[in-house]
């Protein structure tokens, strides 16, 4: 069985990408999704405005509005928002330090620094990283459980869902000060579930497999579960759903299996 720590390990890799295409955005883009004039955008930041800036990287980011993918041309606007006091631009360039991306080398250190401002500033995206880096303990950052769910719930608190579902992690194993409480494990991935985060998903249907944390066994359910999770890319749903297909009942244990893509 995959550990607790694999599990935030790989939330956090995948969540920040380790396949090619764009870094995830976490709905920070700040203006309207068609933008017909990029150019005026490229103008406003060019002026110093720090938001136009934040979104020239996120276009860079993604190849989009007439731009070509170029996350080095990204990098270099967010540089330039993050040192405007940008908050979202500090988290991407934190994505980046983090995976050694853009031309940049891999510095955790680097990247929690950038987390921890934004997480200051009150981003649910900053605070839900600082959570799994002092979750995982990486970098200079020494383990420490009980701030990870400090950070956690901050981030929960802005309806961040994977924070939720980390959350429902750590009262799932009774980590962080926590006592194991199935029930309380379930809430909160139903919270996370409730907004389409496929991991919260896929311990949640596991839950329904196992009658857990106050639920009647319902394997139908734990089924639809694992296939909306499929549908958004998530591997261990996958594997679920093959193996239902194949008459064969699978029981994965809440909080112990990796996120997928």
């Amino acid at each position: 069985m995959r550990t607790i720590r694999n599990w935030l390990a790989m939330t956090l890799l995948l969540f920040i990408f380790l396949l090619p295409g764009p870094l995830p955005v976490f709905g920070e883009d700040l203006y309207p999704e068609k933008i017909r004039y990029p150019e005026k955008i490229r103008k406003l930041a060019e002026t110093g405005h720090a938001p136009a800036a934040h979104q020239m990287g996120l276009m860079y980011e993604k190849g989009e509005h007439g731009l070509k993918k170029d996350l080095i041309e990204a990098r270099k606007w967010y540089e330039k928002a993050a040192g405007k006091g940008n908050a979202y631009a500090m988290n991407r360039l934190g994505v980046m330090y983090f995976q050694g991306l853009a031309g940049l080398e891999k510095d955790v250190d680097k990247a929690f620094h950038l987390f921890k401002e934004s997480a200051d500033m009150g981003t649910d995206v900053g605070q839900f990283f600082c959570g799994v880096i002092y979750y995982l303990g990486e970098g200079s950052v020494r383990q420490n459980r009980i701030t990870a769910l400090e950070y956690f719930k901050k981030s929960a608190e802005k309806d961040n869902a994977a924070a939720q579902n980390a959350i429902g992690v750590m009262w799932y194993s009774g980590q962080g000060g926590l006592k194991k409480d199935r029930e309380e494990a379930r809430k909160w991935y139903e919270k996370s579930a409730a907004q389409g985060y496929a991991e919260a998903m896929v311990h949640l249907a596991s839950m329904y497999e196992q009658g857990e944390g106050g639920l009647e066994r319902d394997v139908e359910k734990a089924r639809q579960l694992y296939e909306e999770a499929g549908k958004k890319g998530n591997l261990a749903a996958k594997k679920a759903i093959e193996r239902y297909e194949k008459g064969t009942e699978i029981v994965i244990i809440p909080g112990k299996v990796k996120s997928a893509p």
